[in-house]
């Protein structure tokens, strides 16, 4: 078993128009039966609860509002890539590849609201976690990445994840689009 940084190209904007007004359907979303079941059989719940969260007071969003929250961005966005680790691997993803190589080259802030962002008044605890940068905050990040590239001190196995991560970055800013992430 791993965990995966998924990255979408979308807009913000209407990812939250989505959540806190909803209307796509688990079909729409890739939700698939036998494997989703928790989350699809509970849909129009979970989608109660994080729009009344998203619109009112707020709150922690955790396992199974997450897991539905994941779909909606999936159905939204345009997939741009992904980043894993394995289970045991976590803490070298977060402080090694997260914390020091894409830190090195987007910065700090970047790199911690890849993996966690809240949105609006809406956070989240636990895994799946939603992270994101709008197009504003790409467009700078973009101008340089590519012709930088990862530091020169980057671990071999690190490379690869960082010049996914600049490509996706890379083509979100040239198509006007925002960068929203899920961590699962």
């Amino acid at each position: 078993m791993g965990y995966t940084l998924e990255l979408y190209a979308t807009r913000l904007d209407a990812v939250r128009a989505e959540l806190a007004d909803p209307r796509l359907t688990p079909e729409a979303t890739g939700a698939r039966p036998g494997v989703d079941d928790e989350v699809i059989a509970r849909w129009p719940e979970l989608a109660a609860t994080v729009a009344r969260a998203l619109t009112g007071d707020g709150g922690d969003v955790t396992w199974p509002h997450s897991g539905y929250v994941r779909f909606v961005v999936r159905g939204l966005g345009a997939w741009y890539g992904s980043l894993w680790h394995t289970s045991s691997g976590g803490r070298e993803f977060r402080s090694g590849l997260l914390a020091g190589s894409v830190a090195d080259l987007f910065g700090e802030d970047t790199a911690r609201h890849l993996v966690n962002r809240p949105l609006d008044q809406l956070a989240w605890p636990d895994v799946p976690m939603l992270g994101w940068l709008t197009n504003a905050e790409l467009r700078p990040l973009a101008a340089t990445a590519r012709t930088s590239g990862p530091a020169p001190h980057t671990p071999e196995q690190d490379a690869d994840a960082v010049w996914t991560l600049i490509d996706a970055v890379d083509r979100a800013a040239s198509a006007g689009r925002d960068l929203v992430t899920v961590y699962t």
